[in-house]
């Protein structure tokens, strides 16, 4: 056992599921062959393992013998059960048994009295993830079930039951990733990730177009949370291979899926293509909804692209059929949208009547997540003009509506713009811990490419009084998270050029390099650890508390003002007319903004500060 070996002798290990025989029989092979040789060799098990001795029993000769020999102990029942399970891929919950095995035998042996059995046996295996109950077959187990669930002939109706299940808990998903329950969601899909995969890999391998492709659509949102960008476009591309089998609406709301996966990975041309298809589609079947959004997607990708003239036609076109349509999301939609490139284009005046154009709808029609979209935006508006409070007005009341709605992913965004906002207003402390606690949020999603944004920008924030090191390496892990997630093109700006470029000439090449070195090798975990480890200048903090006062929103210095009368925070709200859930969100703001503890140091904060005698 060597530093070389020990990787594949514990791929070995891991493959075999720890079963003694099969370890055994698996060492004999080491004359022959290279330990990494035997590891790529356990997908055909069955036949390389059977060089037992010839002294011991014939059932543990072959590793075939030994399974069979149990697998001959079962009754028929617990034999149809046990071959079905092969479906599962990463263990399975109680209502995928019954959907994916339904009756197991005889009708009055349902499939979870059966389940009890062969878990008596040790043939099945219950272990608890999040609280609930799952249960899976050891690896070499589920190998030999499969093969005997072809062999009865059971396979195509097992599997595609498997695949009609999971495309049932993605679609059900796919809402649920836009609502308060988002956190729960993308555990739940992650946790059924290799069932998923293995729904995926049937229904493209057998000419299921249909249910591939709404596979695909559906986890498109969960993909790019996750960091799946290149997987998920793989799957999807494999669906699209097929020219027939699918519907033209699931054939475009494909399309427009992999669009979105492959902007996110930087591959314009090929999102745009994709684009394109989905419009063609769209505009044969007669959906203007679906050509307007169309049109809207692929001039996002003009926009970034930089073909603003063109951007813009595609902008017009598809604002002008969602009002053609008395659409009034769609129009806020796209009036979001031509903001955004009013505001890419140096257009600020314009930028700012599209944006305001645009939450006015959205609050009409009570779309909080819209109207929390349009004040992010307009946070980033007010920050590139200098008007440090306004944006930040903006962005804390965007974060407040997503904190109602329970979107913890658009909460963090906020307080990563926020951040930025505060590091070039000067105060790296405050942006610190904004960009930290963004982080946190991020790392418990899961969303691999936000959390590599953070740390490129803890690293541009921490670098004038942090280690050098330190900062060095929060760019090497930010790098190396931004790769796994499948991206092609790094979303680097000028302070990330310049900021490596200052490092560099401070620590000298040498020192560098083994700093980004050291970064690039850290887990997500530990590159995670070691940004919330990161503190800023205690002095900066200290100075600002004394003298300067942290910018407040309007709705935050009533509040203020409130508390220094002594008023409970359900008081506090019947007195502003909002509700007792936003009250306390505002108190935490407020804590976290003036570094203080208590109600009783806000009170006398705004007493110091003359708030006391705002409140009316």
């Amino acid at each position: 056992m060597t530093d070389r070996t020990v990787p594949a002798i514990a791929d070995i290990c891991r493959q075999l599921d720890g079963i003694p025989l099969a370890l055994e029989l698996a060492a004999g092979w080491v004359k022959t062959l290279h330990v990494e040789q035997i590891a790529a060799r356990l997908t055909d098990r069955f036949h390389l393992l059977t060089s037992g001795s010839r002294t011991a029993t014939p059932r543990h000769q072959t590793l075939r013998a030994a399974v069979e020999w149990s697998y001959d102990l079962l009754g028929d029942d617990e034999r149809i059960l046990f071959n079905r399970l092969a479906a599962f891929a990463g263990g399975f919950a109680l209502d995928a048994l019954h959907d994916v095995c339904g009756h197991a035998g005889s009708e009055d042996q349902s499939a979870l009295h059966v389940l009890d059995r062969l878990v008596d046996k040790s043939l099945v295996i219950v272990e608890e993830h999040r609280g609930e109950q799952r249960y899976r077959l050891l690896e070499t187990l589920r190998l030999y079930a499969r093969e005997r669930l072809v062999t009865c002939g059971e396979a195509e109706r097992v599997y595609r039951r498997h695949a009609d299940h999971y495309l049932v808990l993605a679609e059900t998903a796919e809402s649920g990733l836009w609502g308060p329950d988002m956190a729960v969601w993308l555990d739940r899909l992650e946790t059924e990730h290799d069932n998923l995969r293995a729904a995926l890999r049937w229904s493209v391998g057998h000419g299921e177009v249909e249910t591939a492709l709404r596979l695909g659509a559906a986890l498109a949102r969960f993909w790019q949370l996750r960091g799946y960008l290149g997987e998920g476009l793989q799957w999807l591309q494999g669906g699209l291979s097929w020219t027939m089998g699918a519907s033209a609406t699931t054939r475009a709301r494909a399309l427009g899926a992999a669009g979105h996966l492959a902007r996110d990975q930087g591959e314009l041309l090929q999102a745009s293509a994709f684009y394109e298809q989905s419009l063609a589609l769209h505009r044969a079947a007669g959906n203007r909804r679906g050509t307007a959004l169309a049109l809207n997607n692929l001039g996002v990708v003009a926009q970034l692209r930089g073909e603003t003239g063109r951007a813009g036609a595609l902008h017009k076109e598809s604002l002008a059929l969602f009002r053609d349509m008395g659409d009034e999301q769609g129009i806020a939609i796209s009036l979001l949208t031509l903001g955004s490139m009013a505001q890419l284009q140096g257009e600020l005046t314009r930028a700012r009547d599209r944006y305001e154009e645009s939450l006015a709808l959205f609050r009409t029609l009570g779309e909080t997540h819209g109207a929390g979209a349009v004040l992010n935006n307009l946070g980033n508006l007010a920050s590139a003009c200098g008007d440090s409070a306004a944006a930040a007005a903006s962005y804390e009341e965007a974060a407040a509506l997503f904190r109602e709605l329970g979107d913890q992913r658009e909460v963090a965004a906020c307080l990563s713009n926020l951040a930025r906002m505060v590091w070039v207003d000067g105060n790296p402390r405050r942006a610190t811990v904004l960009c930290q606690e963004s982080l946190a949020i991020f790392h418990a999603l899961g969303d691999k490419s936000s959390i590599s944004a953070c740390l490129e920008l803890l690293g541009v924030i921490a670098s004038p009084w942090g280690t050098p090191e330190r900062a060095v390496q929060l760019f090497a892990a930010a790098e190396r998270v931004r790769q796994a997630t499948g991206a092609k093109a790094a979303p680097h700006g000028a302070d990330h050029e310049r900021t490596l470029g200052t490092l560099r000439a401070a620590l000298g090449a040498d020192r560098f390099a083994a700093a980004w070195a050291a970064g690039g090798a850290l887990s997500l975990a530990e590159a995670v650890d070691t940004a919330l480890a990161v503190s800023g200048p205690t002095e900066r903090v200290a100075a600002v508390s004394r003298t300067s006062r942290p910018p407040l929103t309007r709705r935050e210095g009533e509040v203020v003002a409130l508390i220094a009368r002594g008023l409970t925070n359900r008081q506090i709200a019947a007195a502003l007319f909002i509700a007792e859930r936003t009250v306390d969100t505002h108190v935490e703001h407020i804590l976290k903004k003036l570094w203080l503890r208590s109600r009783a140091q806000v009170a006398a904060w705004a007493v110091e500060h003359g708030l006391g005698k705002d409140a009316t």
